[in-house]
């Protein structure tokens, strides 16, 4: 395992607005039960549970509803909510003078970002060495696409491959595979045409999509990312690189070495945009970051919850972009994406930003009349409008960008200061008791 005699606090992060949470909790604990890690002295499970009841409009009992053997084979549970979020804000505003209205750019129980950081406050101030994030569409298996066609699949240990490369970095990230995008399948030449549609992923394109891998993507394999052999069965680590203004991580299957971050990075994205995995990565320069060998299937559309009840499909289908669900959550994520996309531009290469935006503006001319024509439904045109709104507060969210960044490392370090003084007063009150002893025994000794 590489960490038998090594103690260890380990926290669990899930920032959740599902229904079915419970269900995907359920498999992944029966996944580190199978490896070991509920029953293993050295090392303490901890799960923070950060729940959006705004997302699909869920009742809270929906993720407050632990069974008993989960809760019994763990350390401690911590649900965040809203009074938890109000103890966040209270502690910035009465132990740093940060104002609720400054703390609330960094938390709350509304939006990606805001979940995860809430998730890495309390994490911190429980004291977690390492935290493990993962998402409630992803589970820990993966499929191979065999020469016959045939899928099989292969289950994952991804909080065991953490724990086991996490040590000596400051964070480790994992592989996805499944339907990491929510693009629908387009029969290129048929449906669009090739270079329209290019324009169109350039457009949108950002640290985890771009032309070169959605064309392999959908020529190849129909939108569906399978399993690499060589990863899987070579076990091998790669070090992700400063490139292109970022070491490009995923915001789950990715695990935070507390112990060893030389600051807090934040999940942040601007207003109702996404992108707050985006963001993290281009903060990290100067941390060291591993690719690790394990792999997160995403189940980006809720097709194949079968999974969690160990019933596996012998075929993964494209994504058809006649279904109406399909359409809304293509645009939802479209929308999302072109929100960000100015600010990335912004960060990653300012000095070129007004000729690489114009180049957007132009490839979103280009594609919206064939997209929208392909999929029957003129809304994606908010696209452009979303652009000029982002494309003109791109300055504003990059100084917001910097504040969170600097208000969010005053508080990742008074909680280390805490940390440190509470373990100095364990240490002492230890040396204290076994000095006690010691007088006590040499007296006897000498009676």
């Amino acid at each position: 395992m590489g960490f038998d005699n090594e103690k260890m606090t380990v926290g669990i992060g899930f920032a959740t607005g599902r229904k079915n949470f419970i269900e995907v909790l359920k498999y992944n604990f029966k996944n580190w039960e199978e490896n070991g890690l509920t029953n293993n002295p050295n090392i303490s499970l901890n799960v923070f549970i950060a729940y959006d009841l705004i997302y699909n409009n869920i009742d809270e009992k929906e993720f407050l509803n632990v069974p008993k053997e989960i809760k019994r084979g763990l350390n401690s549970i911590t649900f965040i909510g809203e009074n938890e979020v109000k103890e966040i804000l209270k502690y910035s505003k009465n132990k740093l003078n940060i104002p609720n209205k400054d703390s609330k750019l960094i938390f709350g129980t509304h939006g990606y970002g805001k979940l995860r950081n809430s998730i890495l406050y309390y994490a911190l101030k429980n004291n977690m060495d390492y935290l493990l994030f993962l998402d409630d569409d992803e589970y820990p298996i993966v499929p191979v696409k065999k020469e016959n066609g045939e899928i099989e699949w292969i289950k994952q240990s991804n909080l065991l491959t953490h724990l086991k490369y996490i040590k000596n970095c400051s964070i480790t990230s994992g592989y996805h595979c499944g339907y990491i995008s929510p693009i629908p399948y387009f029969e290129i030449g048929k449906e669009i045409k090739e270079d329209v549609f290019k324009d169109f992923i350039e457009a949108i394109s950002n640290d985890i999509i771009n032309w070169d891998k959605m064309k392999n993507l959908i020529m190849q394999n129909k939108g569906v990312t399978y399993g690499d052999l060589e990863i899987i069965n070579n076990k091998k680590t790669i070090e992700i690189m400063f490139l292109n203004g970022g070491k490009w991580i995923a915001s789950s299957n990715l695990c935070l070495n507390l112990k060893r971050l030389k600051k807090a990075y934040p999940f942040y994205n601007p207003p109702n945009a996404r992108g707050e995995d985006t963001f993290l990565a281009t903060c990290l320069k100067e941390e060291k970051v591993l690719r690790v060998p394990t792999y997160s299937f995403h189940d980006g559309f809720l097709r194949y919850t079968s999974i969690l009840e160990n019933k596996f499909p012998n075929k993964l289908y494209k994504i058809e972009s006649e279904d109406e669900v399909v359409k809304q959550r293509f645009l939802k994520a479209c929308l999302g994406w072109t929100r960000y996309k100015p600010l990335l531009l912004y960060v990653t290469d300012r000095k070129n930003y007004s000729k690489s935006i114009d180049e957007v503006y132009r490839k979103l001319n280009n594609s919206l009349p064939d997209i929208c024509s392909v999929l029957k439904i003129n809304d994606f045109y908010e696209m452009k409008e979303e652009l000029n709104t982002y494309n003109s507060q791109v300055r504003n969210h990059y100084n917001e960008f910097m504040q969170v960044k600097k208000m969010w490392n005053k508080i990742f370090n008074n909680l280390r200061k805490e940390k440190i003084r509470k373990e100095n007063e364990v240490l002492e009150k230890t040396i204290i008791k076994e000095n006690i002893s010691a007088s006590v025994f040499g007296n006897i000794a000498l009676q």
